[in-house]
C-alpha cells in the first residue's frame, strides 16, 4: 500500500474498497519480495560504513584533504572502514582491497603508464 497514490494505484485512502481476497494476495506478494530483500541483504559481503555520508561527500573530504582527486580504491576503503580505521569483521573486503593494492602495484611495476 502506497502513502502517496500517485506512486501506487492503491493508497490509504481507498485501501478498504479492495476485495479482501486481493489484500491477501497483495501481502503475500509483499511478504514475498520483503523475503526476497532479506536474503539478498543477508548475502552482501561488503559492508560500507559511511551512514548517511554520501560517496560524493566523501570524495570531495578525500580531494580536500589530499590536494588531489582521489582514486576509485582510495574511496572503496574510506567508505568500507570503520572509525576506528579497521574494515568491518566477517567481510571480504579486506581480502578485496589487498588484492586490489596488489594488482595495482604489479601494473604499474610493468607499465607505469597504464593505469593512469
Amino acid at each position: 500500500m502506497a502513502r502517496k497514490e500517485a506512486f501506487y494505484p492503491i493508497g490509504d485512502t481507498n485501501w478498504h474498497h479492495v476485495p479482501q481476497k486481493f489484500k491477501v494476495d497483495m501481502i503475500k506478494c509483499i511478504r514475498k519480495y520483503a523475503e526476497c530483500g532479506k536474503e539478498t541483504r543477508a548475502s552482501q559481503n561488503h559492508v560500507h560504513t559511511t551512514g548517511s555520508t554520501s560517496y560524493a561527500n566523501i570524495r570531495a573530504e578525500l580531494e580536500e584533504k589530499n590536494k588531489r582527486e582521489p582514486t576509485e580504491l582510495e574511496v572503496f576503503k574510506q567508505t568500507h572502514k570503520g572509525k576506528d580505521g579497521s574494515y568491518v569483521k566477517d567481510t571480504v573486503t579486506e581480502e578485496f582491497v589487498l588484492d586490489a593494492d596488489a594488482y595495482i602495484q604489479s601494473e604499474l611495476a610493468t607499465n607505469p603508464t597504464k593505469l593512469m
